[in-house]
């Protein structure tokens, strides 16, 4: 959008929408060609930030205060970010530790965490104004307590083993 003085509005709108579509489609070409089917869910999200992006630019141009597709938007870069990071820090933390000759492994991600973001992103794509609460809080720190207490009684059991 550096150039819309250039160029125009419109062009420049096209320019900017065409990118991300040209994405999605490079990495949903790989995806098939690699019969990678687990990652589609990556170009599904990408897909759904071009998506937001041209409901922005059609927002800026029909009402000048784009919503949607900024509420779109967040929520497909938060839901990118869960789906990258859900798989590449394990493994990163995983390939650490075996490096370093520990038998300890990453804990996985509780459920309840993961549907609990999803319906918050949801409740954003709608516009929910309702406040949310203590919930998340809640159900993170009782995930916490029981890595806590898994982790103990682990010890425990390599403790009198020994």
């Amino acid at each position: 959008m550096l150039v819309v003085d250039e160029i125009g509005t419109g062009p420049a709108a096209v320019v900017d929408c065409a990118y991300l579509i040209t994405l999605t489609t490079v990495i949903t070409r790989e995806i098939v060609a690699g019969n990678n089917w687990r990652n589609l869910r990556v170009a599904v999200l990408v897909g759904l930030t071009a998506v937001s992006n041209i409901v922005f630019q059609a927002e800026v141009v029909i009402y000048a205060a784009p919503t949607y597709g900024l509420r779109l938007a967040v929520a497909a870069i938060v839901g990118l970010i869960m789906v990258v990071g859900g798989r590449v820090i394990p493994s990163f933390t995983s390939n650490w530790l075996t490096r370093q000759g520990s038998g300890r492994r990453p804990t996985p991600l509780d459920r309840s965490i993961l549907v609990r973001s999803r319906s918050r992103l949801l409740r954003l794509l709608l516009g929910s104004q309702r406040r949310i609460g203590k919930a998340p809080l809640l159900c993170f720190f009782s995930w916490q307590s029981r890595r806590r207490h898994d982790s103990r009684a682990g010890q425990a059991r390599r403790l009198g083993a020994s």
